[in-house]
């Protein structure tokens, strides 16, 4: 309606108020992911803008980095690309090379190559972005923490675990700087530090890995209470060091526990079935084989409801328990369970994979 009245007067169709009322207009539609028609209206406020300000202004280089992540959503990688880097082009003369609006492109190409897997690119973005950002904004700051986790992220994707322990690091120590204001800050370091942990994990330094995975688990505990979904993930990647230590005793109480936590959640997720088949593996270590193959079939329901029924997790499961009911003296339920495994693994890993040869043995 305020865009009818704008236009209704032939003197202001391409008006500076008409122009306002389309970038709202964008904005609005962008908002209700409608974004053919939100990228419609950042045009149209585009067309009208530069007839007033010209190509190099912040109020242009706004809408056109706006357009860039409206294409973004809409998977036109290589459009979307190509508007950012013109949005960075006119920030760059605008603002000058060291500017927090310049960091938020540099940030948002990285995002672009991290959805099309170009992660050196993305890398060279982020850290592109992490330069500025580092001599604008204060320590604290929010948008560091989250570069640096995204450079951290890509980093753990390509195993490159002493790099991202780096970042992770460097993320865990600006969170710690800035007093705790909401119990949301506290969370946020909880997870930072269970990735730190699990770096620690990934390297073989199992005995820090144990030290930081206590530390997030006793956040966690403050924050949520003794029944939160975080703290069952905390107990799970605690007991998973536990065992790498050769504490077995206490991996499976603390295994236990935190599948007493998923059940009393009702939480049926891969979580919880790593959880229960880490029991039943212990147990089954122990020779206690009537609670390992009770393990072992919660275990293989829950795989088959969330993984489906041709998942290499599922086969592994199936294989422990042919070895128990084959312990038991039950061969015919051994041989059901390992042709069963056998089947998932010549669909999985193919036919002449070394692992089937090992279950046709069984068999």
């Amino acid at each position: 309606e305020s865009l009818r009245i704008r236009r209704s007067n032939n003197d202001s169709l391409d008006s500076i108020d008409v122009a306002a009322t389309l970038v709202n207009m964008g904005q609005v539609f962008n908002q209700m992911e409608d974004y053919e028609e939100a990228l419609e209206y950042y045009r149209d406020f585009l067309r009208v803008a530069k007839t007033h300000f010209g190509e190099y202004h912040r109020d242009v280089c706004i809408v056109t980095t706006y357009a860039g992540q409206t294409l973004h959503h809409l998977k036109y990688y290589g459009q979307s690309l190509k508007v950012y880097h013109h949005a960075l082009r006119i920030a760059q003369v605008v603002l000058g090379p060291i500017h927090s609006e310049i960091a938020i492109i540099f940030n948002k190409i990285g995002n672009l190559y991290c959805d099309t897997q170009d992660y050196d690119s993305a890398l060279q973005a982020y850290h592109q972005g992490l330069e500025v950002e580092l001599q604008v904004l204060d320590q604290g700051n929010g948008n560091i923490i989250v570069t640096y986790s995204n450079i951290a992220e890509i980093h753990k994707e390509r195993a490159e675990f002493d790099l991202a322990l780096h970042f992770y690091q460097m993320m865990l120590n600006r969170q710690r700087a800035i007093p705790y204001k909401t119990d949301n800050c506290a969370m946020e370091v909880a997870t930072t530090l269970s990735n730190v942990a699990y770096m620690h994990y990934q390297k073989g330094d199992y005995e820090r890995a144990l030290e930081v995975n206590q530390e997030c688990l006793r956040i966690r505990r403050e924050q949520k209470g003794d029944d939160a979904e975080e703290v069952a993930s905390s107990l799970l990647q605690t007991a998973l060091v536990l065992l790498k230590l050769d504490r077995s005793h206490m991996a499976l109480e603390t295994m236990l526990e935190s599948y007493r936590i998923r059940k009393k959640l009702h939480q049926e997720n891969r979580e919880l079935a790593c959880a229960m088949y880490n029991v039943a593996l212990i147990y089954h270590q122990q020779g206690a084989l009537d609670c390992a193959l009770g393990y072992y079939l919660e275990t293989a329901n829950i795989e088959q409801k969330i993984l489906g029924s041709s998942h290499r997790d599922l086969s592994i499961t199936f294989f422990n328990m042919a070895q128990i009911y084959h312990q038991r003296g039950e061969l015919e339920l051994a041989l059901q369970k390992f042709r069963l495994a056998l089947t998932i693994e010549r669909q999985s890993l193919g036919a002449l994979h070394p692992t089937c040869a090992r279950t046709w043995n069984e068999i």
